[in-house]
């Protein structure tokens, strides 16, 4: 719990979005249940604290998607920016909606996903799509911590989960949000671990582009 609390202010104290998390002792009926950790949830009452003037936009939980065998065995797949055109069956699991639950529509998905797949043939174009799809200093830095901290079980770095994305209704760019951060600081990957690699190609054609890598560095 120390570990996740100090991580969330990491990302406070680089003007990121983070939660509160206290600690609290449950006791019911007398009896002692230990300690566990309050955290501020990521939802809509989230989005409209950190983005007061900018709430009701898209909001997705990032997350793998299990799929079990009749010998309850099951794979996985990890949540990432792969474009499979209008097909939202294959962004339902992946990347769940939180604002609105009954809206069935992927529209800014679709949108998100042919932008990031940009190729980098042409640079100029490259640019201009992955600058109107996402905050790049936001994404920057977000991952970033994530590698700094050694998560290795979150989006972006072995794992496509443990995330949200919310889409700003005043520009139309997606920003990451932090979340379930277990394996960290000594409980993750160590210090020597690569700072490049993650999940999917529209993640790692990003961080390696030239100038979205200064950025990220």
């Amino acid at each position: 719990i120390q570990r996740e609390k100090t991580a969330y202010v990491l990302y406070e104290q680089l003007g990121l979005p983070w939660s509160q998390m206290d600690y609290v002792r449950l006791w019911i009926n007398g009896n002692d249940h230990r300690v566990y950790a309050d955290v501020f949830n990521a939802d809509n009452d989230y989005v409209k604290y950190f983005w007061p003037e900018d709430a009701g936009g898209n909001f997705h939980k990032i997350d793998d998607y299990f799929e079990f065998d009749d010998s309850f065995g099951f794979s996985n797949r990890d949540a990432h920016l792969t474009n499979y055109g209008t097909k939202k069956e294959e962004y339902r699991w992946n990347f769940e909606k939180r604002d609105d639950d009954r809206n069935d529509d992927f529209t800014p998905m679709y949108d998100l996903v042919r932008l990031m797949n940009t190729s980098t043939a042409n640079p100029t174009v490259y640019e201009a799509n992955i600058e109107q799809a996402i905050d790049v200093e936001q994404w920057a830095r977000v991952l970033a911590v994530r590698k700094i901290i050694g998560d290795w079980e979150s989006y972006g770095y072995n794992r496509g989960k443990n995330m949200y994305m919310y889409r700003r209704p005043s520009d139309g760019r997606w920003v990451l949000i932090p979340w379930d951060m277990d394996f960290l600081l000594g409980n993750g990957d160590g210090p020597s671990s690569p700072l490049f690699g993650g999940v999917g190609t529209a993640v790692n054609t990003f961080l390696g582009y030239r100038k979205f890598t200064k950025i990220y560095l």
